[in-house]
């Protein structure tokens, strides 16, 4: 764990399993080739990241898609390639996935203090869903232009500012921070109160 080498051994398996699914849509039909082409150029060039310049997330994340695509499309891949070349095209590809989930978690940089998490299978499955997660997003986000990135940036000061306001009660008053949030909230409220009535006397 910690570091990002500059070659890293675990990109063989999509590298493989991405030419099998080139090859296998090359030897079917027009159809075959069709559903083999998105999990075999993804996993073959995720393949080719991985091995070479290993470290950027996006490549866990696009071989995990494509390690759940492939074996989506596995199942309707049999009736061209036959049983067992589509079960092993269905176990390399989830073990494609499976992968990705692995190098999530061994590629994470070490901090002094901190236990890094256990290299098994139980937490490469758990960072597999991760990543499948951040893969959809990274590959169907849209970047905001124009009106509408200028509205975000306006919402995100709005906010900013309203998040300072609020935190200033709290920053006025640390003495309370150790004491109950029961006294805490009773003398924030109270001094609301005393507040409010003073600007409705001044409004009057």
């Amino acid at each position: 764990m910690g570091g990002y080498p500059q070659y890293q051994a675990w990109g063989v398996l999509p590298l493989l399993t991405g030419a099998w699914w080139l090859l296998a849509g090359l030897d079917g039909s027009g159809w075959a080739l069709a559903m083999a082409l998105l999990p075999g150029l993804v996993l073959l060039s995720t393949g080719v990241g991985t091995v070479l310049y290993a470290g950027d997330p996006r490549l866990n994340q696009f071989m995990a898609v494509a390690g759940l695509i492939g074996g989506l499309l596995a199942w309707p891949m049999m009736g061209s390639v036959g049983l067992l070349a589509g079960l092993g095209l269905l176990l390399a590809s989830l073990a494609c996935a499976l992968c990705a989930g692995h190098l999530a978690v061994a590629q994470q940089p070490e901090f002094e203090g901190v236990e890094s998490p256990p290299l098994g299978l139980r937490t490469a499955l758990k960072a597999m869903v991760d990543v499948l997660i951040v893969g959809y997003f990274t590959s169907t986000a849209r970047i905001p232009s124009g009106q509408r990135a200028d509205r975000i940036v306006d919402e995100i000061d709005q906010n900013r500012e309203a998040c300072l306001q609020y935190r200033t009660p709290f920053l006025q008053h640390k003495q309370l921070w150790s004491k109950d949030i029961q006294s805490t909230l009773e003398h924030f409220l109270e001094e609301a109160t005393i507040k409010m009535e003073s600007e409705e006397g001044e409004a009057g």
